[in-house]
């Protein structure tokens, strides 16, 4: 389903200042109904499932944020959209795909480290699998994968362009589909969810025993994010939760879940993407016209780079 006539967010602003008035909420994660607010909402425009696309460079719009005083879980008050999942069910994402080649990079690296944890791994569930380029990696390696993803374009695309078949919709909207699994990918997932307990939930409950749940997630903990304040890249309509390490570990411990891993995550992109990011932040004619020749360079779209903000953290936990 398509939300493209969705109504934008009331009562947004632009102002660095948090509003005083924003009301108390329970938090998503802990139940506390002791919390802050955290950061004003800078959403001017309508939102619809253009907003949540995974390329979406529109850093620093986000809704109004809460803080929990008591596991300080962030959390958007309010959601910004109705039904946050119907912007995905119609979300489509070319620039994504065009980089998919550098994004499997990725994916090999954080099976490398989730098969170093666990060798004997023989099945693997990836949550929000997007266009299946983790589980087409997986499979590679002989291990039997599966995916969920709720965009039907990212369905369609996984089956036509890299031979990978994924159930369309939520993890709880497929479970009756699903088994046990040695290892349960959560990768840049649990922050675009208004339910992100009940996700990571879903997901623990998913592995067979013994098995190794991986999640990857902006540190909103992180040095990075507290400098960069609300034009942190992580600040993104798509983005309505954020995890710091003490918030995750929490939600694992609670599930049962020992950690045996907590690191720093990276990414490895095409040049020209992080050319064309940066005009974001250097908005000088000079600067931004070369930056946006490079961005159309057939030449730098050859290359591509590891980075590493050193701002999201990949989890590895052990059931």
């Amino acid at each position: 389903m398509n939300n493209n006539k969705s109504q934008p967010l009331a009562g947004v602003n632009r102002a660095e200042t948090v509003p005083t008035t924003q009301a108390p909420a329970l938090c998503w994660i802990c139940g506390s109904a002791d919390s802050r607010p955290f950061r004003a909402g800078t959403i001017q425009n309508e939102i619809n499932s253009t907003s949540v696309r995974i390329s979406d460079s529109a850093y620093g719009q986000t809704a109004a944020l809460s803080e929990c005083k008591n596991c300080f879980f962030v959390f958007a008050n309010p959601i910004p959209h109705p039904s946050v999942v119907d912007l995905y069910r119609g979300m489509d994402d070319n620039e994504y795909h065009d980089s998919s080649s550098a994004r499997r990079f990725q994916m090999r690296r954080l099976l490398d480290e989730v098969t170093a944890v666990y060798p004997q791994a023989k099945t693997l569930l990836d949550v929000g699998a997007g266009t299946g380029l983790l589980v087409s990696e997986a499979e590679k390696r002989g291990l039997h994968a599966e995916g969920v993803e709720p965009s039907r374009w990212g369905v369609d695309t996984a089956a036509k362009v890299n031979g990978v078949k994924l159930l369309c919709g939520t993890l709880q909207e497929n479970a009756s589909q699903l088994g046990k699994y040695d290892i349960v990918m959560l990768v840049d997932v649990v922050e675009h969810t208004t339910d992100p307990l009940g996700m990571i939930e879903e997901g623990v409950s998913r592995l067979s025993p013994g098995g190794v749940v991986v999640i990857v997630t902006p540190d909103i903990g992180s040095m990075t994010a507290r400098i960069m304040k609300r034009w942190w890249w992580h600040h993104r309509v798509a983005h309505v939760c954020f995890f710091n390490q003490k918030s995750m570990r929490r939600v694992l411990q609670k599930l049962g879940v020992k950690m045996v891993s907590d690191r720093y995550a990276g990414w490895r992109l095409p040049v020209s993407y992080l050319c064309d990011r940066m005009r974001v932040y250097l908005p000088l004619p000079i600067i931004s016209g070369l930056l946006t020749r490079m961005a159309n360079s057939k030449r730098v779209a050859q290359f591509s780079v590891n980075i590493n903000l050193r701002d999201s953290r990949t989890f590895i936990g052990k059931k």
